[in-house]
């Protein structure tokens, strides 16, 4: 008895360690990134809040491309901040130097300010790709503060950083920006600017890749009042691939048989 339980122990060892190993490593046999977060968060009552989540990639140095990913997610998620060329991570300095003027800011319109950067990592399709979704909010007085949600997905086996905005081009342009505009009036129907119509719906600068296709995402004042807040709809990759659009994410796509 006793044998079959040490066996039955030393079998869900070895089993967990052949997991853990197989998984270090994506489905095109890349390595995939493992994330440590920077944290950062300073509250002077009344006066400012400064918090900073930035997702580092623990092991960019195994691979080139985890090395690309982890600094373009730097130069992306602080653009403002530093050059654009820059490969020194300097997120104290840059964290210090937030908080000091948003304490500025508070002193200066007498209401507590605020300052938010918060990044979360998410690996879909297998590791094959690894996406950032990045929020911001920051409140400097006034009715409200300004928001946006910003996703940002790379390819873990060469490091480059997706861009849709083929989806509205060329042969198939006009058949994906129908689909779009159809899902958002859907979605949002009179919530949406008058002025947006199948002819100049744009693919946002935020895109998610999911599991089944991509979830676009339109920031406040981009296609909808401020009110309406961040919107956001889903494209399954079929619906894409009818158009006749290449799905780059993703490898040796078949549209499935409708019959």
């Amino acid at each position: 008895m006793q044998r079959n339980l040490l066996l039955s122990l030393i079998l869900v060892v070895v089993c967990s360690t052949i997991f853990v190993s197989c998984n270090r490593k994506n489905s095109d046999g890349a390595p995939l990134p493992r994330f440590e977060e920077y944290t950062y968060d300073h509250h002077n009552e009344g006066v400012s809040r400064t918090v900073i989540l930035f997702q580092r990639i623990k092991n960019a140095d195994k691979s080139d491309a985890l090395a690309i990913i982890d600094t373009a997610n730097y130069r992306r998620t602080f653009a403002e901040r530093i050059d654009e060329n820059s490969e020194i991570f300097d997120l104290d300095s840059i964290a210090e130097a937030i908080q000091t003027e948003i304490s500025e800011e508070g002193e200066l319109v007498g209401v507590e300010c605020e300052y938010r950067i918060e990044q979360v990592p998410i690996l879909v399709r297998e590791g094959r790709v690894a996406c950032f979704e990045t929020s911001y909010f920051v409140f400097l007085g006034g009715a409200h503060g300004f928001e946006s949600l910003i996703y940002d997905c790379y390819d873990v086996a060469t490091g480059s950083l997706y861009d849709f905005s083929y989806l509205v081009e060329d042969e198939w342009g006009e058949a994906m920006r129908a689909l779009i505009y159809n899902k958002v009036r859907y979605e949002y129907g009179e919530a949406v600017f008058t002025d947006i119509s199948p002819e100049n719906i744009h693919i946002p600068e935020s895109v998610l890749i999911t599991e089944s296709g991509l979830m676009l995402v339109y920031q406040p004042y981009d296609i909808a009042p401020y009110s309406e807040g961040i919107l956001s709809v889903e494209l399954s990759d079929e619906a894409i691939a009818a158009t006749g659009a290449p799905l780059v994410w993703i490898k040796d796509f078949e549209v499935a048989d409708n019959e």
